[in-house]
């Protein structure tokens, strides 16, 4: 019986620790994604500041000191968009491996979400129970509980169901 419900505390533990994985790389994810967009804005005005500047300076109202120091500030934003969707897309892939699911199953859905729900849906498509159960911690402690209610039910099985003496 102690065998059982320590096999039952297994189970609950493992899924809190899936839990609270999932839950940190969906916050960094979150973070990464915010941070991506905030970037690519400031990329896109960068962008458009430097349009300005070039027709400012075909027209001969900047100089070219004043159009290169815009240049090189959109350059930056650029990378810095760059750096971000680097980052964002490495955000995705720790989500995928902390729930333990391959990352095109998940990038519809994380590219849908603007903000992610950080509450467990009330019940998982059969194909995301699929790729949970096939997680090497949880199939350990699934199949440690397995074995020990079996052998817990051969245990006490005599003595609740005794055998029938027929004729």
């Amino acid at each position: 019986r102690l065998q059982v419900e320590a096999a039952q505390l297994g189970v609950a533990d493992t899924a809190w620790k899936l839990r609270m994985g999932v839950r940190a790389a969906l916050t960094d994810w979150q973070q990464a994604r915010e941070v991506s967009i905030a970037a690519g804005r400031d990329a896109a005005l960068r962008g458009e500041l430097l349009k300005l500047q070039d027709s400012r300076y075909a027209l001969g109202e900047i100089g070219a000191p004043e159009r290169a120091s815009s240049a090189l500030e959109a350059q930056r934003a650029e990378a810095a968009r760059l750096v971000a969707l680097t980052d964002l897309h490495r955000a995705a892939s720790a989500v995928a491996l902390a729930a333990g699911f391959p990352l095109p199953s998940l990038q519809a859905r994380l590219d849908a979400e603007p903000v992610p729900d950080l509450a467990l849906p009330a019940e998982l498509p059969p194909q995301e129970t699929d790729a949970l159960i096939h997680r090497l911690d949880v199939r350990r402690v699934l199949l440690s509980w397995d074995q020990n209610e079996t052998a817990l039910d051969q245990e006490l099985g005599p003595h609740f169901f005794p055998a029938r003496e027929d004729g």
